[in-house]
């Protein structure tokens, strides 16, 4: 069966099987001697031993290892096995235990020392902490990695083949050392405000210790200490200390213990005023101090508070940008002086907060962030899954282990303003809620902040008042009217309700051609990108207390776009500055609308010249020649009235009297192969830019190599509009030439030239799709409304044709007419029942349409 649907099979079957490619690969070789910059800050009884630098790797297990060096990242997919030889002085040896930390290996890793096994670990976001047992560590070691970077749409967090969201880079990315510490330390800890009066705070250090072997300790003293102490960080005053808690400790314990500190006149943390304190951890004996962790700790306070936020008692409005982990000729490796010089840059712009969509974000940015004064909206990597997924309690149960394991580590950060549970996730069913109750829960048990998810969808959304807050992810509108639109709806849903919905905008923005200096009126241009955050950033903050521009600069996508605006495919363009840091005119103008200075004007320009004459003026010749050749072919007119109202009578006239000519065949099909040609290249061409459609693209054709093919033809009609109409009159023939076969097998033969007659005329009805296809692109430029009703007559006409197909096959070969639907039946759901479990189980298709289905 031909038309779209043979067309889609066609395109699925033929570019979607995984080959090999060539894989870039990035290394940190710079020496950067940036302190506290990872977890742990630094301190007088504890040591890093750095395992950055240079590895032996081999890739997709390959034989043959070669020098790289850590941290490094890579775009392949497959198994990388990691070696590194180190050394531990005798000094160091004989005094400390030890822990391995590794901040980011991507995706699932298993970790071994000196041959022995450590550790499987799984979560590319979660770092790995982990003591290491005695008698492992020795003066002369090795270390051996094995990593795994493979993403599927059944079982990872995240899921792959995600577009609007960035590469997920394997290997070791982030640093890894060994962290040596007292044979008696602390292992974590969490601070937090108990209750507070008007110049009092009660803060709580809940601490986890863990002990070694205490021999020589117990030499000199059987009772130890815990004593947590508050550190004004600006002055290195003490601002105030606990009382000190004595217990006793056997070899290879852990215990738990409270300390509670009375803090006279705090002050409190905010990103205008970041007021820190160090807060020291200190285990003793009574002669002197064996142990102490330091944190930087900050004291603020989150609240939703009728339906906005209030930070420390105060509302509070979130002027936010989108930050990606992506560097050019690094990937997502931190080049922490760069990172730096970032933020400072964001603060400078005026914005007070961030977000790292979809990714867990990197320990260093959170503590710069801490430094200078920014909050973070953090998000969790649970991005566009589906309802299938929600219902599977053991890959919700990991992603609810993820998260808590994600609080864990980040909670101690006052930067934090609210822990994300997911983004673009189906939020339109039963599963929907019990996933974001069971989040909600988990998150309540280990930090009291609040927290969010950000979505597509503002109108069937389930879940929005079992959460904190909600981000409307607007980054799908490229036009400010519909913003506007969107604003407006939104205002008249929340009058309607007696909820207050605590709604923040996630993301918005404009890709454009970072060189196009066209004026506003072309949408691609810098200008355009300038006029549109500037009229919704009015609009955004009139209404909301959260306002995120999508990017602060251009960032990669995982999968290649299918409208892309560079020479690099995957690079994203809504940034305020360019993927190298070069400043866009729009970061100067919303610096600007930030701080309430006043703007120029921006210069309109003309608009692009529009394609669609291509559409018209293809669809108006095609019909003059239809309409020509049809004209002096005797009887044509007739034969199609006759096919349409009398198809039984028509067949059988056909079949006896055999009087419709191959000619006659051959330029209705190729009528209605450039019919379907037009509306399609037309819907393809529409929709271009439409990050919807490109979702759908990329858990289709899950290689780039046949996405980037699929948009060479179709990004181009003149390609697209033949290529289409070729391909649907070559498988008119296929389709022939299969029933020309089959009647070998029946008892009644069938001529080639009936076979052929009866697979174009079936399909008359589609013929309508000329005239719709000549205008379907410009009638829709503004409105989809035509295109749905176009697929809704279309989808008529199919089934249509189908009837009109299986009455044939009566015909054709002179079978019952139950048996002939029966065949007919079972052969369409060979076909579509194959379409649909091959993109179900092999593709990640239907659960991109679920998801946008709910928008609905």
């Amino acid at each position: 069966m031909q038309k779209f649907t043979v067309i889609y099979i066609f395109f699925i079957l033929l570019f979607t099987s995984n080959l090999s490619a060539q894989y870039s690969i990035y290394q940190n070789n710079t020496f950067d001697t940036v302190i506290n910059r990872g977890f742990f800050l630094e301190s007088e009884k504890r040591l890093k031993i750095s395992l950055n630098g240079t590895w032996k790797a081999a890739f997709d297990n390959n034989e043959f290892f070669y020098d790289y060096e850590v941290p490094m990242c890579y775009d392949f997919t497959g198994d990388v096995i990691f070696r590194k030889k180190f050394e531990l002085h005798d000094s160091i040896y004989s005094n400390y235990c030890f822990i391995l930390v590794a901040e980011g290996i991507n995706y699932e890793s298993d970790i071994s020392i000196n041959g022995t096994f450590i550790l499987k670990h799984t979560g590319g976001f979660i770092p790995i902490i982990i003591p290491i047992d005695e008698n492992i560590l020795r003066y002369e070691n090795e270390i051996t990695i094995s990593v795994s970077n493979r993403f599927d749409n059944k079982n990872t967090i995240p899921l792959g083949n995600q577009i609007d969201y960035g590469i997920n880079y394997g290997g070791i990315y982030r640093d890894i050392y060994i962290y040596a510490v007292p044979n008696l330390y602390t292992l974590d800890n969490h601070i937090y405000i108990k209750e507070e009066t008007s110049n009092t705070a009660r803060i709580i250090n809940s601490i986890s210790i863990n002990s070694y072997k205490l021999t020589k300790l117990k030499e000199k003293a059987n009772d130890f200490f815990i004593t947590t102490k508050i550190i004004e960080k600006s002055s290195e005053r003490e601002a105030a200390s606990s009382n000190s808690i004595k217990f006793n400790i056997e070899d290879f314990q852990s215990k738990g213990f409270e300390n509670e500190i009375l803090l006279k006149n705090p002050s409190y943390w905010t990103a205008e005023y970041p007021n820190l304190y160090i807060i020291k951890t200190i285990i003793s004996t009574a002669d002197e101090v064996l142990d102490e962790k330091n944190d930087e700790y900050g004291l603020t306070k989150i609240k939703s508070k009728s339906g906005k936020l209030s930070v420390n008692g105060q509302e509070y409005a979130l002027n936010g940008i989108n930050y990606y982990e992506d560097l050019p000729g690094q990937g997502n490796l931190l080049n922490y002086s760069v990172a730096e010089a970032d933020l400072r840059e964001i603060k400078s712009l005026g914005f007070n907060c961030i977000r790292v969509p979809g990714r867990t974000v990197h320990p260093y940015i959170t503590n710069i962030c801490n430094r200078i004064g920014l909050f973070i909206m953090f998000d969790f990597p649970f991005n566009n899954v589906p309802e299938r997924l929600l219902d599977n309690e053991e890959y919700t149960g990991k992603a609810a282990d993820h998260f808590r394991n994600t609080i864990k580590f980040y909670r101690n950060n006052p930067s934090i303003i609210s822990w994300g549970i997911g983004n673009n996730f189906d939020v339109t069913t039963e599963n929907s809620r019990n996933y974001v109750k069971n989040m909600k829960q988990a998150a309540l048990e280990l930090d009291g902040r609040p927290i969010y998810y950000t979505t597509f969808n503002y109108l069937n959304d389930i879940c929005t008042e079992l959460t904190d807050f909600k981000g409307l992810d607007l980054t799908q509108y490229q036009k400010e009217e519909e913003i506007k639109k969107l604003i407006d709806e939104y205002k008249r849903i929340q009058l309607s309700t007696a909820n207050k919905f605590f709604i923040f905008i996630s993301s918005y923005g404009l890709r454009i051609k970072n060189f196009d200096r066209g004026g506003y009126s072309n949408q691609y241009s810098v200008e355009a990108q300038t006029k549109f955050l500037v009229d919704c950033y009015k609009n955004i903050s009139k209404n909301f207390w959260g306002n995120f521009i999508t990017a602060y600069a251009d960032w990669n996508s995982q999968r290649s776009l299918n409208y892309p605006m560079d020479e690099n495919l995957k690079l994203v363009t809504n940034g305020l500055y360019d993927y190298n840091r070069n400043q866009k005119q729009s970061a100067g103008f919303v610096k600007r609308i930030i701080n309430n200075q006043e703007i120029s004007k921006i210069s309109e320009g003309t608009p692009l010249s529009s394609i669609s004459y291509v559409f018209l003026m293809s669809g108006i010749g095609i019909m003059i020649i239809f309409i020509g050749f049809a004209h002096n072919m005797k009887k044509f007119k007739y034969n199609m009235w006759k096919s349409l109202i009398t198809p039984n009578n028509f067949l059988i006239f056909v079949r006896e009297q055999m009087l419709i000519s191959i000619t006659q065949s051959l330029l209705l099909s190729a009528a209605i192969s450039f019919g379907i040609s037009l509306f399609f290249s037309s819907v393809f061409y529409l929709y271009r830019d439409n990050l919807f459609f490109d979702m759908i693209l990329g858990a289709t054709f899950t290689t780039d190599k046949y996405k980037t093919l699929f948009s060479n033809i179709f990004n181009y009609p003149e390609r697209s509009v033949i290529f289409l109409a070729l391909l649907n009159f070559i498988l008119t023939w296929i389709l022939t030439y299969i029933f020309f076969i089959v009647s070998f097998f029946s008892r009644e033969k069938a001529h080639l030239k009936y076979i052929y007659t009866l697979t174009v005329w079936s399909s008359l009805p589609l013929l309508i799709f000329l005239p719709i296809g000549t205008i379907i692109y410009k009638i829709s430029t503004e409105t989809s409304d035509y295109v749905i009703f176009s697929f809704t007559i279309f989808a008529v006409l199919y089934a249509l044709y189908l009837i009109r197909l299986v009455s044939g096959i009566k015909f054709l070969y002179l079978i019952p007419t139950l048996r002939s639907y029966i065949y007919g039946i079972v052969l369409i759901i060979f076909i579509y029942g194959g379409l649909y479990f091959y993109l179900s189980f092999f593709k990640s298709t239907f659960d991109i349409i679920s998801i946008l289905n709910g928008l609905k």
